[in-house]
């Protein structure tokens, strides 16, 4: 009978532990920024993407099979909305092009394109992330008429969490033409150039 005890309680307290760590290592990942590469504070001259010469340019760049990213395209959707002054707003999803023909035409592409006034292109082999030096799936920029840029990070609190956040905020003071504390925010996503897109 006490053997048995014993056993139960050891069991019961591994599988206890095993939950505590279970839960850390999860809300370490989800609260861990993916590690974004500054991009250069002007519009990239060789980028195929116009450039709005009348009101601030957003560009978000995207892995179309990370499920972090479906927080990310919720969260545009309420900036977008949110913002009287609307951005010409463009969502780029990384295709490389070992993959087959529409591999990045998931549920995400189609999220993004029902947001009013967004553009959804195909970004092959992520040329134009290079160009804007995105390695971060979720990585939003906003840029000035003059091609400054005045916004970059995510637009998160977390991996795969909606809601107010200091990204979107800071988008928000961004597209509106005011006065930023954070004109960076750390990013959460997924790579953009991960195993699954090779």
């Amino acid at each position: 009978m006490k053997t048995s005890s014993i056993v139960l309680t050891t069991l019961g307290a591994l599988w206890l532990l095993a939950i505590v760590v279970g839960t850390f290592v999860l809300m370490k990942y989800e609260y861990t920024p993916g590690i974004a590469k500054i991009p250069g504070s002007q519009w990239p001259s060789a980028s195929q993407i116009p450039l709005s010469k009348d009101r601030s340019t957003l560009i978000m760049f995207a892995h179309p099979q990370c499920p972090c990213t479906r927080s990310s395209i919720a969260e545009l959707a309420r900036l977008i909305a949110h913002c009287k002054i609307q951005a010409k707003a463009y969502v780029l999803f990384i295709s490389p092009k070992s993959m087959p023909f529409g591999w990045e035409k998931t549920d995400l592409w189609r999220s993004a394109q029902i947001i009013p006034g967004v553009t959804v292109l195909s970004d092959i082999n992520g040329i134009e992330a290079n160009r804007f030096n995105a390695v971060i799936s979720g990585q939003t920029m906003i840029y000035d008429t003059k091609g400054k840029l005045i916004f970059s990070g995510g637009i998160t609190a977390s991996r795969g969490q909606e809601g107010d956040n200091l990204g979107l905020n800071s988008a928000i003071l961004a597209l509106q033409v005011q006065p930023l504390k954070n004109q960076t925010t750390s990013v959460f996503g997924c790579s953009l150039v991960s195993s699954n897109s090779k």
